[in-house]
């Protein structure tokens, strides 16, 4: 179907919940405030994440010249909107509907309810169901619109690296202890996380040996949580997961800032960052929630207006903001949500030829997200490259093999 054969499907329901999960390009926003224009409501209230995304409705709201003067709410100020009986609630992004947001929601007084994302996990789909039992749900999947010409089919370039035995690294034990700051190495960690309560340890070792010596950690907490149930366990579980993408990330930045400066110069990109730091490092034109909004605002304007054509962001891109003719998405930050995935990819899919640059560790977590990654894909255009290949093939605004 088409973007307007997908948008009258859905205008032409009556159903008093509806959730509409479509990828960029379907017009979520215009969707859902045509539906709730079908009911003449007198009481709207937008529910969204950040606050940021309130000029995106107003813009919305005027460039289609809705007569609407919506309540604006976050998902963590709900609980402010409960003495109001809402002729319509429209949630946006509404895979932030957690536990406690659904507790709320219960108790919310709405005649109707619009639900908005492009991807919700199975365990929000049953909390959101929880709620309301009559829920319709609306769904196109990425792939689905790539093949309907909705979205264009991007091209995928992968860049193969090895983790590195001679390049150091490091990182802290007891990084909170007020003590005197003590040099450590691998080999000794047990003594040091022992003996050292009392002092931050900065262990060292080689990139390869930290990546290795985190999967023995995740491998030995993931078994012990399968046989213990312990909740606290599968915490140090996943934060190690979390600790190792981290660490994979921050081993490509200085390549990512060598290749923009260089040979990715005269393309219009975005790259994913793992952390506010590693933003800052690969780019001054960074968004974070460490500026304010005037600074964020700024920065998007000066990129949207061509003024600069590369920005960095550490989660402020990840959903919700559009942007101008952008051509290069680069994963420095590889995730492995699903949800991330779709939502990153969707920021990336306004240009009309886009590529999408995956530079990844082999034999490493990373090259199984990046396969999981690939099921999406149009596998006659995915690209493979050692270092030196992708080099020479960066050429112009157009990247090819030779």
């Amino acid at each position: 179907m088409t973007r307007e054969e997908v948008k009258e499907d859905i205008i032409k329901l009556n159903n008093t919940h509806l959730l509409c999960i479509l990828p960029t390009g379907y017009g979520k926003t215009k969707i859902a405030l045509e539906y709730t224009a079908k009911y003449n409501p007198v009481k709207i209230l937008i529910v969204i994440p950040y606050n940021t995304l309130i000029k995106n409705w107003e813009d919305e709201i005027k460039k289609w010249n809705f007569n609407f003067t919506p309540v604006y709410s976050t998902y963590r100020s709900i609980d402010k909107h409960l003495d109001v009986d809402w002729d319509v609630v429209i949630f946006d992004e509404c895979h932030h509907i957690t536990e406690r947001v659904a507790e709320i929601v219960h108790y919310l007084n709405t005649k109707r309810s619009v639900m908005l994302s492009a991807t919700v996990s199975k365990e929000v789909l049953f909390r959101i169901k929880d709620i309301y039992s009559d829920l319709k749900e609306y769904k196109v999947k990425m792939r689905e619109a790539i093949d309907n010409k909705v979205l264009p089919d991007p091209t995928i370039i992968l860049l193969k690296l090895q983790l590195s035995d001679s390049k150091m690294t490091s990182f802290t034990i007891h990084p909170k202890a007020k003590g005197p700051l003590v040099q450590g190495n691998l080999k000794n960690y047990f003594k040091y996380n022992t003996l050292y309560k009392n002092n931050p340890v900065q262990i060292n070792c080689t990139q390869k040996k930290y990546i290795e010596w985190l999967d023995n950690q995740i491998y030995y907490y993931k078994f012990k949580f399968f046989k213990d149930k312990q909740e606290y366990i599968k915490n140090k579980w996943l934060q190690l997961c979390n600790q190792r993408l981290k660490a994979l990330s921050t081993f490509k930045e200085e390549l990512i800032k060598e290749q923009l400066e260089t040979t990715l110069n005269s393309y219009r990109t975005l790259t994913f960052c793992s952390s506010i730091k590693q933003t800052e490092f690969i780019s001054k034109n960074c968004l974070h929630s460490n500026h304010d909004k005037e600074k964020n605002d700024e920065i998007l304007k000066k990129f949207n207006s061509k003024k600069i054509n590369h920005i960095t962001s550490c989660a402020m891109l990840d959903e919700g903001q559009n942007l101008v003719d952008c051509q290069l998405g680069i994963y420095v930050n590889i995730s492995a949500s699903d949800r991330l995935i779709i939502q990153r990819l969707g920021r990336l899919l306004r240009h009309e030829n886009p590529y999408i640059y995956i530079p990844y560790f082999e034999g490493t977590r990373e090259t199984e997200i990046v396969s999981k990654m690939l099921e999406n894909y149009n596998k006659n255009k995915i690209l493979n490259y050692e270092l030196f290949e992708l080099q020479k093939s960066l050429k112009g605004n157009s990247i090819t093999r030779e």
